[in-house]
């Protein structure tokens, strides 16, 4: 039975497939899952179902297992193609990015290889063979077709739209000998688009139609409602795998991912009082300390951080998280023009 690639796998096959290359090295990356939609609310837009997080020391995946829109997983991979994209430094059209990333969202892992194209659970693909055939009506007869959608369900639309056109763009030719492989004509309109074409022209160019007369192609495709996957092999680990390690973490520790949670999203107050509720069960905690001097950081009082800081760092001198955030706290801190020369060189030092 096919399963869900692990994230270090699917960063390695997204990167493959999209032909994405970062210089960054890659980091890890965190997922928390809230199982209540209440508690996750207060991280993110109640209309949400997950978010991806870039950070220079991990990134990030927040995902709401209590939403019924789509499974977290596919949330969660699907805002890490949007990352891998906007980390390349190309050019993509909207259509493009959202339609890779459903396209990779649904990526299932068989042993060495991983399965590609099934469709996403939160497209819309019943309401968009709905559109492509009620198109096919008005064209056949010449009477006026009107799906009324609110603008929700039209950007569910779009979605499923533009999974469907990378779909038909990759996965197309595999359905019969009807539908033309169009994947040199994908890459070479994207090639066109970075040399500084415009999308309208780059479009013709590549694939030798207009995008109207393509997205006619591709609601023949929809029609036929059959969408072909492929089995890929999925790029080895440099080094070989690691083992994973699951751990139990303490209610103190939990709370103190909470707090940093919301501190990276900007939310001060309540990564203040989250820190404070650690400190209460435990008041030498030095990772809760260390949360509430970088609060003391994002509030710009450098003074009190710093203070902070020191006495996290002689809790625990060797917590590396620590050392690091009250680097950077210095460097934040000399860079403020109130700051005189001596004091920045003091600090610096």
């Amino acid at each position: 039975t096919p399963v869900p690639l692990c994230m270090e796998d699917f960063d390695r096959l997204a990167r493959s497939l999209s032909n994405v290359r970062l210089r960054e090295p890659v980091v890890p990356t965190r997922v928390y899952v809230f199982e209540h939609g209440g508690t996750y609310q207060a991280f993110e837009m109640k209309d949400t179902v997950g978010f991806f997080l870039p950070g220079w020391r991990h990134h990030t995946i927040v995902l709401n297992a209590g939403s019924l829109y789509a499974s977290g997983r596919e949330i969660g991979f699907h805002e890490y193609v949007h990352w891998l994209l906007e980390r390349s430094g190309a050019v993509y059209p909207r259509w493009y990015e959202e339609g890779l990333a459903e396209f990779l969202s649904t990526v299932r892992s068989e042993g060495a290889k991983a399965t590609l194209g099934r469709p996403p659970l939160r497209g819309s693909l019943a309401r968009l063979k709905e559109e492509a055939f009620g198109l096919s009506r008005q064209a056949e007869t010449g009477s006026q077709v009107v799906l009324k959608e609110s603008e929700q369900e039209k950007e569910d639309l779009f979605y499923a739209r533009s999974w469907a056109m990378v779909h038909f763009c990759l996965l197309g030719h595999l359905s019969g000998s009807q539908v033309p492989d169009r994947r040199a004509s994908l890459g070479q309109f994207l090639a066109l688009l970075n040399d500084g074409q415009s999308e309208a022209a780059a479009f013709l160019s590549a694939f030798g139609k207009s995008e109207e007369e393509v997205q006619k192609d591709l609601y023949s495709y929809v029609r036929r409602d059959r969408y072909p996957q492929v089995l890929v092999p999925v790029p080895p680990a440099p080094g070989g795998e690691r083992p994973i390690q699951a751990t139990r973490p303490s209610a103190v520790d939990v709370t103190c991912t909470l707090g940093e949670l919301s501190l990276a999203r900007g939310k001060l107050e309540q990564a203040a009082t989250l820190f404070q509720q650690a400190l209460d069960k435990n008041p030498g905690h030095a990772r809760a300390i260390a949360g509430a001097a970088g609060v003391l950081t994002a509030q710009k009082r450098y003074a009190a951080a710093s203070e902070k800081f020191e006495r996290a760092l002689k809790k625990n001198p060797e917590r590396v998280e620590t050392l690091v955030d009250f680097a950077r706290h210095l460097f934040a801190r000399t860079a403020q023009p109130t700051a005189g020369d001596d004091e920045r060189k003091a600090w610096q030092e």
